[in-house]
């Protein structure tokens, strides 16, 4: 392969795995935040404590 097709799988596997990582964080942290007890804003506007995490 030359060196251009190289550079351009390179950078693109590089992306690829970027936009992989920041969906499985953003999936993950959407699923936290749907569980009762883990949305953490809520529990403070509702005046209970949160667990100490703060």
């Amino acid at each position: 392969m030359n060196l251009k097709r190289e550079w351009l799988f390179l950078i693109t596997g590089f992306a690829g795995a970027m936009l992989g990582t920041f969906g499985v964080i953003m999936f993950n942290s959407h699923v936290l935040f749907t569980l009762p007890g883990f949305c953490f804003t809520e529990r403070l506007n509702q005046g209970k404590p949160d667990r100490g995490l703060s």
